[in-house]
């Protein structure tokens, strides 16, 4: 009888725990958290434009595609009130983006370029190349603008000094600005277009990409000037081993600066036009335009040469889930790497040319120049494979506490039973049917 009543209550709890009737449908997760809830139509005006989000290899899919201005060249993340600004060359104006949506358009000058976030003022900056001037940007709004020299292209902001400095590749020279004000302009080499921050010495390196040199200066002063490949074009910083690393486009080399001398000279892909630095893993990651590759650089050593799309035109490095991504310009995807290999290979609009993190959502945006959209994509969190009695997890101990409980109670009534029985027995002469019972 206690056999009887243990296998009744199994087969009750089979009956009482929900059993998946195909594949396991856990809902994927957004990286900033929540479903994805706020799929839909296209909508107008610059808002979300999306149809349901495609998971690729590696748990990466674009969550949402955003209608912006003309020409998105380059975009930049505000830590401080969590917003992406995009630089749309082609209308002269900045789309502001809230996650997936677009809150204001706000106009600047002729062209503009290079978006920069000062964390100490909270501003953002945006260089206007044709009409040679700074837009000073605070939330949605323009509150200064600073004349610098003649076609300005970019800005990186030095968190040591509070400055922001941004080259001008017209008229040779790199205007310096506290705040919103020019405080200085600093001779360079010929046509500077790139900049880049040391955060351990404090330095800035300017790429002089006719001079094939690169200016550091500190503060408002250069303190060398140092010989590197043709067509210096890109600058990146490695924290962990101090180096600053020039892409130079036209030599297919990449020159390695400590301090204030060149200590290696690294070949790479034809025409090395943008880099990233991963600081999981150390490594330098070296976009080349016409070998459709990445150069993954160690220290001085290339210790891997990674396939990926055609053009690839930016790097970007995601410090939440340690992957890096390039824009494939002409290939119209953006690849992502771990490590030295490629995870996923994701589809995004037209010419994607820039890239930028965001920190808050753990979104990765990307500029489409060709589509005038930004691709926004997530990491997603991938559904549970690992099953219990064949069933998803939490239906599987489901099952198994329902089992043990009902189990549990099967055995004492049937311990009950006999004790009832026994009690029975004890007061009646013993037949051969109480025996058998007994055993």
């Amino acid at each position: 009888m206690v056999r009887t009543t243990v296998v009744i209550g199994i087969a009750v709890a089979f009956a009482l725990v929900p059993v998946s009737t195909g594949s396991v449908m856990a809902r994927p997760l957004l990286a900033g958290g929540g479903a994805f809830g706020f799929l839909g139509g296209a909508t107008s005006g610059g808002g979300l434009a999306s149809s349901a989000p495609t998971l690729d290899s590696g748990g990466v899919a674009v969550v949402g595609t955003v209608q912006v201005g003309t020409h998105p060249f380059d975009l930049v993340y505000d830590s401080g009130n969590g917003y992406v600004y995009v630089a749309n060359e082609g209308s002269n104006n900045v789309s502001v983006i809230d996650r997936t949506t677009v809150v204001a358009t706000i106009p600047v000058g002729d062209y503009p370029h290079g978006p920069a976030y000062d964390s100490g003022h909270e501003f953002v900056y945006v260089a206007n190349y044709v009409s040679g001037t700074v837009s000073v940007i605070s939330g949605t709004a323009v509150v200064a603008t600073v004349p610098v020299g003649t076609y300005p292209g970019a800005a990186v902001y030095d968190s040591g000094n509070g400055y922001l400095y941004v080259p001008n590749g017209g008229s040779n020279n790199v205007s310096v600005i506290d705040g919103s004000t020019a405080v200085a302009a600093i001779p360079v080499g010929s046509v500077p277009q790139a900049v880049g921050y040391d955060s351990g010495n404090g330095y800035l390196y300017v790429a002089n990409s006719v001079s094939n040199t690169v200016s550091v200066i500190s503060r408002t002063t250069v303190v060398a000037t140092v010989p590197v490949g043709n067509y210096p074009y890109a600058v990146e910083y490695d924290s962990r081993n101090g180096y600053v690393y020039v892409a130079n486009f036209h030599s297919d080399t990449v020159s390695v600066i400590d301090g204030t001398a060149v200590v290696a000279t690294v070949p790479v892909g034809n025409y090395p036009d943008a880099a990233g630095y991963d600081s999981r893993n150390g490594y330098v990651y070296v976009a080349n335009l016409l070998s459709k590759t990445v150069s993954v650089i160690s220290g001085t050593t290339v210790v891997a040469t990674v396939p990926v799309g055609a053009r690839p035109a930016a790097v970007t490095y995601d410090r939440g889930n340690g992957y890096v991504y390039v824009a494939n310009a002409i290939s119209n995807t953006t690849s992502v790497i771990e490590g030295t290999s490629v995870v996923a290979t994701v589809a995004v609009g037209g010419n994607p040319s820039g890239m930028a993190y965001d920190s808050g959502n753990g979104y990765v945006y990307v500029a489409n120049m060709g589509s005038n959209t930004v691709s926004v994509i997530s990491t997603v969190t991938p559904s549970n494979p690992s099953t219990f009695f064949g069933l998803p997890p939490w239906e599987g101990y489901g099952l198994l506490a329902g089992i043990v409980v009902l189990a549990s109670l099967g055995v004492a009534f049937g311990i009950r039973r006999v004790r009832r029985k026994r009690g029975v027995l004890s007061s009646r002469p013993m037949t051969a049917g109480d025996a058998m019972w007994t055993c």
